[in-house]
């Protein structure tokens, strides 16, 4: 779901270019500087009607 990660960094206000650089990445407490300020959270799923779900069981099988 590369668009969740777009949007969780988003509101993070991180970039992906900021993040690239491996050996930050073995010191993941270093990605994120002390005051950084996030961005509006918000939502990221949103909640599946009963209906939704019944009509995917029939569509893919699920019992």
């Amino acid at each position: 779901m590369p668009s969740f990660s777009a949007r969780v960094l988003e509101q993070l206000k991180l970039y992906p270019a900021s993040l690239c650089d491996v050996s930050r990445a073995k010191r993941p407490w270093e990605l994120v500087p002390d005051g950084h300020k996030i961005g509006k959270p918000e939502l990221l799923f949103r909640e599946w009607k009963d209906e939704e779900v019944e009509s995917l069981k029939k569509k893919f099988g699920g019992g």
